[in-house]
């Protein structure tokens, strides 16, 4: 986080984020796609979060990992209307601030628990269908806005 304040921005670790958070998963979706395509539950699940929801920033931080998470919104809700008449579901999932290593130190009351998010997750994407490709669902089975 304290690389991501204008004039502090390093640039080398955004190329990080950018490779981890927006480039791989759209490679790994192309590189699966042909055994989703022969699958009988055809769903593509990208991780995402609040962060990326445009509609939802209300004060600057966070360059990085925003930027990254709305790439990847976007380019996932691209993937969902080319693969759709495939029969191919897209979503993205917010899992929710979860306990993990990458919120040390931030306040537990904050924080949900793994296997809660996991849970969220799985019923979310237990909902996905083709007719709801595209959508944006927060942990609590709400579609955020974009």
């Amino acid at each position: 986080m304290q690389n991501q304040s204008v004039g502090k921005l390093n640039y080398d670790v955004f190329m990080d984020v950018l490779r981890v958070n927006t480039i791989a998963p759209l490679k790994m979706s192309e590189a699966f796609l042909p055994s989703i395509l022969a699958s009988r539950d055809k769903r593509i699940v990208a991780v995402s979060s609040t962060e990326g929801s445009i509609g939802m920033v209300t004060s600057g931080r966070l360059y990085f990992m925003r930027t990254s998470k709305a790439a990847l919104n976007m380019e996932m809700r691209n993937l969902a209307f080319q693969l759709k008449s495939k029969g191919v579901a897209v979503s993205m999932v917010n899992p929710g601030l979860v306990d993990t290593d990458f919120v040390k130190g931030l306040p537990k009351a904050m924080l949900r628990p793994a296997s809660v998010a996991v849970s969220d997750v799985m019923r979310n994407i237990d909902a996905m269908t083709v007719d709801n490709t595209g959508s944006f669902w927060n942990y609590d089975g709400k579609i955020l806005p974009w």
